[in-house]
């Protein structure tokens, strides 16, 4: 059975096929299917690189060239998913590039919600509470993610 890839069209974003939103930019999406299977990616790193571990640079190239893909969403993606890889941003301006802003509305006037408040949260509401499941709070427009 041949595993296939699917991704965000806007941010590039691996995903389930199942996804109706996208955990990194969340936009709304219909998850685009990678052109070839998991084993053909990995076949064709292992080949080139002499290791498997340049897969996903291949996807890679594949969500640049769909055009839904939108720079500026895959640049708001967070340290802890490797976001802004699809960029080729050079510049030495570490700090502007650096800046956490909300996918929303762009603010970067946001806190990291704390464990207590998202616990409580989770205890009075129950997991489908949005700030049990969310680790960031816009101050600007109150977006949760």
């Amino acid at each position: 059975m041949s595993k296939f890839i699917y991704s965000c069209p806007y941010c590039g974003e691996i995903v389930h096929k199942a996804f109706s939103i996208c955990t990194c930019c969340h936009s709304e999406i219909i998850p685009i299917k990678s052109k070839y299977d998991y084993d053909y990616y990995k076949k064709k790193s292992f080949e080139e690189c002499g290791n498997q571990s340049k897969w996903s640079d291949y996807i890679e190239e594949e969500v640049k060239q769909n055009p839904l893909f939108d720079k500026e969403k895959a640049i708001l993606n967070t340290p802890e998913h490797n976001f802004g890889r699809y960029t080729n941003n050079t510049t030495n301006n570490t700090q502007s590039k650096n800046v956490p802003k909300c996918p929303t509305c762009g603010s970067t006037k946001i806190s990291k919600i704390s464990g207590m408040k998202r616990a409580a949260h989770g205890l009075t509401f129950g997991l489908f509470s949005k700030t049990a499941r969310s680790q960031f709070e816009c101050k600007k427009c109150g977006y949760k993610w």
